[in-house]
């Protein structure tokens, strides 16, 4: 059966190879107190079109030691806006700016990325803004059991003879 044009063009397109252009992210951990506790801004060059999802993996992969604990889906993904923020800025001052922000959904400059959903070719990221990656606090003995810090730990019945 012959193929029509709007097959071939189909066939063209999909013979043509994609063109993977990558970007440099700036990027940021943050633990769950706003702190900057692994250490200073890094940099991963990804492809444009990466899913978060993907890119907390690769983050992941590039601070084994700082994020073993942590599973990739667990990472919290931001993007926050400052005019004090270039590759150039210190720790002191990253620390400082960080340090004043409240990750909360509604804000000006700083928003929540959906991890399934959002690929970074939508996220145009300006000499001004950076990839925030909050990481959750670390699961202890004390913190797996209930909210206020104690642990219960059940013990089976004992049986006299």
């Amino acid at each position: 059966m012959p193929a029509t044009k709007g097959t071939q063009a189909k066939g063209k397109q999909a013979e043509k190879p994609a063109e993977a252009q990558e970007k440099m992210i700036p990027y940021l951990l943050v633990d769950h107190e706003g702190k900057l506790s692994f250490g200073n801004l890094a940099e991963l060059v990804v492809q444009a079109d990466i899913r978060v999802c993907n890119l907390m993996q690769r983050i992941k992969e590039e601070k084994p030691n700082d994020l073993r604990p942590f599973d990739a889906i667990q990472l919290e993904p931001w993007t926050y806006k400052h005019t004090d923020f270039s590759s150039d800025t210190s720790f002191e001052k990253l620390q400082e700016i960080v340090g004043r922000i409240k990750f909360l959904k509604a804000s000006k400059n700083l928003k929540n990325l959906s991890a399934a959903r959002q690929k970074m070719a939508n996220i145009d990221l300006p000499e001004d803004a950076i990839l925030l990656v909050r990481v959750p606090p670390l699961r202890t003995a004390d913190t797996a059991g209930g909210g206020d810090g104690e642990s219960f730990i059940r013990l089976a019945p004992t049986q006299h003879v």
